[in-house]
Protein backbone atom coordinates (compact mmCIF):
# COMPACT_ATOMS: atom_id res chain seq x y z
CA UNK A 1 0.00 0.00 0.00
CA UNK A 2 1.12 3.56 -0.68
CA UNK A 3 1.89 6.07 2.06
CA UNK A 4 0.93 9.73 1.68
CA UNK A 5 2.67 12.70 3.34
CA UNK A 6 0.71 15.09 5.53
CA UNK A 7 -1.75 17.36 3.65
CA UNK A 8 -1.11 15.46 0.41
CA UNK A 9 -4.16 14.86 -1.74
CA UNK A 10 -5.03 11.38 -2.99
CA UNK A 11 -6.10 10.85 -6.55
CA UNK A 12 -9.64 9.60 -7.06
CA UNK A 13 -8.33 6.12 -7.92
CA UNK A 14 -6.33 5.88 -4.70
CA UNK A 15 -9.31 7.19 -2.72
CA UNK A 16 -11.64 4.57 -4.21
CA UNK A 17 -9.27 1.63 -3.96
CA UNK A 18 -7.59 2.70 -0.66
CA UNK A 19 -4.17 2.67 -2.29
CA UNK A 20 -4.34 -1.08 -2.97
CA UNK A 21 -2.43 -2.50 -5.89
CA UNK A 22 -4.12 -4.61 -8.55
CA UNK A 23 -2.65 -7.77 -7.02
CA UNK A 24 -4.02 -6.80 -3.60
CA UNK A 25 -7.51 -6.23 -4.99
CA UNK A 26 -7.55 -9.53 -6.90
CA UNK A 27 -6.25 -11.28 -3.80
CA UNK A 28 -9.07 -9.74 -1.76
CA UNK A 29 -11.57 -11.03 -4.31
CA UNK A 30 -10.05 -14.51 -3.99
CA UNK A 31 -10.39 -14.37 -0.20
CA UNK A 32 -14.04 -13.31 -0.48
CA UNK A 33 -14.64 -16.10 -3.00
CA UNK A 34 -13.13 -18.65 -0.61
CA UNK A 35 -15.32 -17.48 2.27
CA UNK A 36 -18.42 -17.46 0.09
CA UNK A 37 -17.61 -20.94 -1.23
CA UNK A 38 -17.36 -22.28 2.32
CA UNK A 39 -20.75 -20.71 3.09
CA UNK A 40 -22.29 -22.32 0.01
CA UNK A 41 -20.95 -25.73 1.04
CA UNK A 42 -23.15 -25.61 4.15
CA UNK A 43 -26.20 -26.49 2.02
CA UNK A 44 -26.54 -29.66 -0.10
CA UNK A 45 -28.20 -27.70 -2.91
CA UNK A 46 -25.26 -25.29 -3.30
CA UNK A 47 -22.38 -27.46 -2.07
CA UNK A 48 -21.11 -28.38 -5.54
CA UNK A 49 -21.10 -24.77 -6.71
CA UNK A 50 -19.45 -23.71 -3.46
CA UNK A 51 -16.71 -26.27 -3.98
CA UNK A 52 -16.14 -25.04 -7.53
CA UNK A 53 -16.07 -21.43 -6.34
CA UNK A 54 -13.51 -22.29 -3.67
CA UNK A 55 -11.35 -24.12 -6.21
CA UNK A 56 -11.54 -21.20 -8.65
CA UNK A 57 -10.62 -18.77 -5.87
CA UNK A 58 -7.58 -20.85 -4.92
CA UNK A 59 -6.52 -21.06 -8.57
CA UNK A 60 -6.82 -17.29 -8.82
CA UNK A 61 -4.74 -16.88 -5.67
CA UNK A 62 -2.00 -19.07 -7.16
CA UNK A 63 -1.92 -17.08 -10.40
CA UNK A 64 -1.86 -13.75 -8.54
CA UNK A 65 1.07 -14.95 -6.44
CA UNK A 66 3.02 -16.12 -9.48
CA UNK A 67 2.50 -12.84 -11.31
CA UNK A 68 3.03 -10.48 -8.35
CA UNK A 69 6.22 -12.26 -7.28
CA UNK A 70 7.58 -12.25 -10.83
CA UNK A 71 8.03 -16.03 -10.98
CA UNK A 72 5.41 -16.82 -13.58
CA UNK A 73 8.16 -17.69 -16.05
CA UNK A 74 9.84 -20.30 -13.83
CA UNK A 75 9.18 -23.53 -15.71
CA UNK A 76 9.79 -25.90 -12.82
CA UNK A 77 6.87 -24.36 -10.92
CA UNK A 78 4.47 -25.11 -13.76
CA UNK A 79 5.78 -28.67 -13.98
CA UNK A 80 5.25 -29.15 -10.24
CA UNK A 81 1.72 -27.70 -10.41
CA UNK A 82 0.87 -29.91 -13.39
CA UNK A 83 2.02 -33.01 -11.51
CA UNK A 84 0.06 -31.97 -8.43
CA UNK A 85 -3.08 -31.25 -10.46
CA UNK A 86 -2.85 -34.62 -12.20
CA UNK A 87 -2.38 -36.51 -8.93
CA UNK A 88 -5.23 -34.58 -7.31
CA UNK A 89 -7.56 -35.36 -10.20
CA UNK A 90 -6.74 -39.07 -10.14
CA UNK A 91 -7.20 -39.26 -6.37
CA UNK A 92 -10.52 -37.38 -6.52
CA UNK A 93 -11.91 -39.57 -9.30
CA UNK A 94 -10.86 -42.88 -7.75
CA UNK A 95 -11.87 -42.21 -4.15
CA UNK A 96 -15.26 -43.50 -3.01
CA UNK A 97 -17.55 -41.38 -0.86
CA UNK A 98 -17.05 -43.75 2.06
CA UNK A 99 -13.30 -43.05 1.83
CA UNK A 100 -13.72 -39.27 1.89
CA UNK A 101 -12.71 -38.78 5.58
CA UNK A 102 -9.27 -40.31 5.03
CA UNK A 103 -8.97 -38.33 1.79
CA UNK A 104 -9.61 -35.11 3.71
CA UNK A 105 -7.05 -36.16 6.32
CA UNK A 106 -4.49 -36.78 3.59
CA UNK A 107 -5.11 -33.37 2.02
CA UNK A 108 -4.80 -31.76 5.46
CA UNK A 109 -1.41 -33.41 5.77
CA UNK A 110 -0.32 -32.06 2.40
CA UNK A 111 -1.34 -28.55 3.45
CA UNK A 112 0.50 -28.79 6.75
CA UNK A 113 3.57 -30.24 5.07
CA UNK A 114 3.60 -27.41 2.53
CA UNK A 115 3.47 -24.81 5.31
CA UNK A 116 6.28 -26.58 7.15
CA UNK A 117 8.45 -26.59 4.01
CA UNK A 118 7.77 -22.88 3.39
CA UNK A 119 8.69 -22.03 6.98
CA UNK A 120 11.83 -24.18 6.91
CA UNK A 121 13.02 -22.75 3.60
CA UNK A 122 12.33 -19.25 4.92
CA UNK A 123 14.59 -19.88 7.90
CA UNK A 124 17.28 -21.44 5.72
CA UNK A 125 17.14 -18.61 3.18
CA UNK A 126 17.50 -16.06 5.95
CA UNK A 127 20.98 -17.36 6.75
CA UNK A 128 22.06 -18.49 3.28
CA UNK A 129 23.91 -16.12 0.97
CA UNK A 130 26.12 -16.84 -2.03
CA UNK A 131 25.95 -20.58 -1.48
CA UNK A 132 27.27 -20.44 2.09
CA UNK A 133 25.65 -20.15 5.48
CA UNK A 134 25.90 -16.59 6.76
CA UNK A 135 25.97 -15.58 10.40
CA UNK A 136 23.76 -12.55 9.77
CA UNK A 137 20.18 -12.63 8.58
CA UNK A 138 19.43 -10.15 5.83
CA UNK A 139 16.13 -8.20 6.03
CA UNK A 140 14.71 -10.81 8.37
CA UNK A 141 13.59 -9.56 11.77
CA UNK A 142 12.65 -11.27 15.00
CA UNK A 143 8.96 -11.36 14.07
CA UNK A 144 9.65 -13.26 10.85
CA UNK A 145 11.92 -15.69 12.71
CA UNK A 146 9.33 -16.45 15.37
CA UNK A 147 6.48 -16.89 12.88
CA UNK A 148 8.61 -19.13 10.67
CA UNK A 149 9.43 -21.35 13.66
CA UNK A 150 5.77 -21.49 14.71
CA UNK A 151 4.72 -22.33 11.16
CA UNK A 152 7.31 -25.09 11.09
CA UNK A 153 6.00 -26.58 14.35
CA UNK A 154 2.29 -26.41 13.52
CA UNK A 155 2.86 -27.58 9.95
CA UNK A 156 4.97 -30.55 11.04
CA UNK A 157 2.40 -31.62 13.64
CA UNK A 158 -0.37 -31.33 11.06
CA UNK A 159 1.54 -33.37 8.47
CA UNK A 160 2.43 -36.39 10.60
CA UNK A 161 -0.81 -36.29 12.59
CA UNK A 162 -2.91 -36.22 9.43
CA UNK A 163 -1.03 -39.15 7.93
CA UNK A 164 -1.65 -41.15 11.10
CA UNK A 165 -5.33 -40.18 11.02
CA UNK A 166 -5.65 -41.21 7.38
CA UNK A 167 -3.99 -44.55 8.15
CA UNK A 168 -6.37 -45.23 11.04
CA UNK A 169 -9.45 -44.29 9.03
CA UNK A 170 -8.30 -46.49 6.15
CA UNK A 171 -7.67 -49.43 8.48
CA UNK A 172 -3.95 -49.50 7.68
CA UNK A 173 -3.15 -48.73 11.34
CA UNK A 174 -4.81 -50.18 14.43
CA UNK A 175 -7.88 -48.03 15.03
CA UNK A 176 -7.92 -48.52 18.78
CA UNK A 177 -6.42 -45.79 20.98
CA UNK A 178 -2.78 -46.54 21.77
CA UNK A 179 -2.40 -45.77 25.47
CA UNK A 180 0.64 -46.62 27.58
CA UNK A 181 1.98 -45.65 30.98
CA UNK A 182 3.55 -42.22 31.15
CA UNK A 183 2.19 -41.24 27.75
CA UNK A 184 1.03 -37.78 28.80
CA UNK A 185 4.43 -37.06 30.33
CA UNK A 186 6.21 -38.15 27.15
CA UNK A 187 3.88 -36.07 24.98
CA UNK A 188 4.33 -32.97 27.11
CA UNK A 189 8.09 -33.47 27.19
CA UNK A 190 8.23 -33.83 23.40
CA UNK A 191 6.25 -30.62 22.98
CA UNK A 192 8.40 -28.70 25.47
CA UNK A 193 11.63 -29.89 23.81
CA UNK A 194 10.30 -28.93 20.37
CA UNK A 195 9.33 -25.45 21.59
CA UNK A 196 12.74 -25.03 23.25
CA UNK A 197 14.50 -25.98 20.02
CA UNK A 198 12.28 -23.50 18.19
CA UNK A 199 13.33 -20.76 20.58
CA UNK A 200 16.98 -21.61 19.98
CA UNK A 201 16.39 -21.51 16.22
CA UNK A 202 14.80 -18.07 16.53
CA UNK A 203 17.59 -16.52 18.62
CA UNK A 204 20.53 -18.24 16.92
CA UNK A 205 22.27 -17.35 13.69
CA UNK A 206 24.21 -19.05 10.95
CA UNK A 207 24.52 -22.81 10.71
CA UNK A 208 23.28 -23.30 14.27
CA UNK A 209 19.89 -21.80 13.41
CA UNK A 210 19.52 -24.11 10.41
CA UNK A 211 20.45 -27.14 12.52
CA UNK A 212 17.98 -26.17 15.24
CA UNK A 213 15.27 -25.66 12.61
CA UNK A 214 15.86 -29.18 11.29
CA UNK A 215 15.57 -30.56 14.84
CA UNK A 216 12.35 -28.59 15.31
CA UNK A 217 10.92 -30.29 12.24
CA UNK A 218 11.85 -33.73 13.60
CA UNK A 219 10.34 -32.92 16.99
CA UNK A 220 7.10 -31.61 15.50
CA UNK A 221 6.72 -34.70 13.31
CA UNK A 222 7.23 -36.94 16.34
CA UNK A 223 4.72 -35.00 18.41
CA UNK A 224 2.15 -35.22 15.62
CA UNK A 225 2.34 -39.02 15.78
CA UNK A 226 2.15 -39.07 19.59
CA UNK A 227 -0.73 -36.61 19.45
CA UNK A 228 -2.82 -38.77 17.09
CA UNK A 229 -2.24 -42.35 18.28
CA UNK A 230 -4.20 -41.67 21.46
CA UNK A 231 -7.41 -41.13 19.49
CA UNK A 232 -9.59 -44.07 18.53
CA UNK A 233 -11.02 -44.65 15.07
CA UNK A 234 -14.56 -43.66 16.07
CA UNK A 235 -13.39 -40.22 17.22
CA UNK A 236 -10.92 -39.74 14.38
CA UNK A 237 -13.24 -37.53 12.25
CA UNK A 238 -13.14 -34.94 15.05
CA UNK A 239 -9.35 -35.10 15.06
CA UNK A 240 -9.30 -34.71 11.27
CA UNK A 241 -11.44 -31.59 11.59
CA UNK A 242 -9.06 -30.21 14.22
CA UNK A 243 -6.07 -30.99 11.99
CA UNK A 244 -7.87 -29.19 9.18
CA UNK A 245 -7.94 -26.15 11.42
CA UNK A 246 -4.24 -26.65 12.18
CA UNK A 247 -3.43 -26.69 8.46
CA UNK A 248 -5.11 -23.31 8.05
CA UNK A 249 -3.32 -21.91 11.09
CA UNK A 250 0.02 -23.19 9.76
CA UNK A 251 -0.62 -21.55 6.39
CA UNK A 252 -1.57 -18.26 8.02
CA UNK A 253 1.53 -18.26 10.25
CA UNK A 254 3.82 -19.05 7.32
CA UNK A 255 2.12 -16.18 5.47
CA UNK A 256 3.29 -13.83 8.22
CA UNK A 257 6.82 -15.23 7.85
CA UNK A 258 6.98 -14.52 4.11
CA UNK A 259 4.83 -11.35 4.34
CA UNK A 260 2.05 -12.63 2.09
CA UNK A 261 -1.33 -11.09 3.03
CA UNK A 262 -3.26 -13.45 0.75
CA UNK A 263 -1.86 -16.54 2.46
CA UNK A 264 -2.53 -15.00 5.87
CA UNK A 265 -6.18 -14.31 5.06
CA UNK A 266 -7.04 -17.63 3.41
CA UNK A 267 -5.21 -19.59 6.11
CA UNK A 268 -7.13 -17.74 8.80
CA UNK A 269 -10.44 -18.55 7.08
CA UNK A 270 -9.59 -22.26 6.87
CA UNK A 271 -8.38 -22.32 10.47
CA UNK A 272 -11.50 -20.63 11.83
CA UNK A 273 -13.92 -22.78 9.83
CA UNK A 274 -12.13 -25.97 10.88
CA UNK A 275 -12.28 -25.00 14.54
CA UNK A 276 -16.00 -24.21 14.31
CA UNK A 277 -16.64 -27.57 12.64
CA UNK A 278 -14.66 -29.33 15.37
CA UNK A 279 -16.83 -27.77 18.06
CA UNK A 280 -20.02 -28.71 16.22
CA UNK A 281 -18.88 -32.33 15.83
CA UNK A 282 -17.95 -32.57 19.51
CA UNK A 283 -21.40 -31.35 20.54
CA UNK A 284 -23.10 -33.72 18.09
CA UNK A 285 -21.19 -36.70 19.55
CA UNK A 286 -21.68 -35.49 23.14
CA UNK A 287 -17.93 -35.48 23.66
CA UNK A 288 -15.50 -32.82 24.76
CA UNK A 289 -12.40 -32.12 22.72
CA UNK A 290 -10.26 -33.03 25.71
CA UNK A 291 -11.88 -36.46 25.94
CA UNK A 292 -11.30 -37.10 22.25
CA UNK A 293 -7.65 -36.04 22.24
CA UNK A 294 -6.87 -37.96 25.44
CA UNK A 295 -8.31 -41.18 24.02
CA UNK A 296 -10.90 -41.49 26.77
CA UNK A 297 -13.92 -43.62 26.03
CA UNK A 298 -17.18 -43.83 27.86
CA UNK A 299 -16.90 -46.39 30.67
CA UNK A 300 -19.91 -47.63 32.64
CA UNK A 301 -19.34 -47.80 36.38
CA UNK A 302 -21.49 -49.81 38.81
CA UNK A 303 -22.97 -48.36 41.97
CA UNK A 304 -19.95 -49.37 44.09
CA UNK A 305 -17.73 -47.04 42.03
CA UNK A 306 -15.50 -49.81 40.66
CA UNK A 307 -14.81 -50.04 36.99
CA UNK A 308 -16.94 -52.60 35.23
CA UNK A 309 -14.80 -55.06 33.33
CA UNK A 310 -17.44 -57.32 31.88
CA UNK A 311 -20.99 -58.47 32.36
CA UNK A 312 -24.20 -57.74 30.60
CA UNK A 313 -26.08 -54.51 30.40
CA UNK A 314 -28.90 -54.03 32.91
CA UNK A 315 -32.29 -55.01 31.62
CA UNK A 316 -34.83 -52.31 30.94
CA UNK A 317 -37.96 -52.18 33.10
CA UNK A 318 -41.03 -53.79 31.58
CA UNK A 319 -43.16 -51.38 29.63
CA UNK A 320 -46.51 -51.48 27.99
CA UNK A 321 -46.24 -52.98 24.51
CA UNK A 322 -47.00 -50.69 21.64
CA UNK A 323 -50.19 -51.40 19.72
CA UNK A 324 -49.76 -53.38 16.57
CA UNK A 325 -50.06 -51.48 13.34
CA UNK A 326 -50.31 -52.94 9.89
CA UNK A 327 -47.23 -52.61 7.75
CA UNK A 328 -48.15 -50.74 4.61
CA UNK A 329 -46.91 -48.31 2.03
CA UNK A 330 -46.52 -45.55 4.62
CA UNK A 331 -43.20 -46.98 5.81
CA UNK A 332 -40.05 -46.13 3.89
CA UNK A 333 -36.33 -46.56 4.29
CA UNK A 334 -33.80 -43.78 4.02
CA UNK A 335 -30.22 -44.66 3.22
CA UNK A 336 -27.52 -43.37 5.46
CA UNK A 337 -24.13 -42.02 4.42
CA UNK A 338 -22.47 -45.44 4.25
CA UNK A 339 -25.36 -47.01 2.36
CA UNK A 340 -25.44 -44.16 -0.11
CA UNK A 341 -21.69 -44.41 -0.66
CA UNK A 342 -21.88 -48.15 -1.30
CA UNK A 343 -24.88 -47.81 -3.59
CA UNK A 344 -23.00 -45.24 -5.65
CA UNK A 345 -20.27 -47.73 -6.52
Amino acid sequence: MRSYPLYDVMSWKDAVFLGLSLADMIGLICVIGTVWGIKMMSSPTTAVRGNLLGAASMAGAIIVTLVSEGIVGVGVLWVAMAIGAALGYVMAVRVAMIQMPQMVALLNGFGGGSSAIVSLMTLVAAFWTAGAVSADAVAFGAFEKVTAVLGLIVGGITFSGSLMAAGKLAGKINQRPIIFEGQSTINNLALVVTLALGLLAAVSGGAAAVAYAALVLVGSLAYGVLFTIKVGGADMPITVSLLNSFSGVAASISGFAIRNPLLIAIGAVVGASGLILTQIMCRAMNRSLGQVLSGKTTVLRPANGKRAVGGSAPSAPPSRPAPEKPVGGGVGGVQGYVGLARAAK
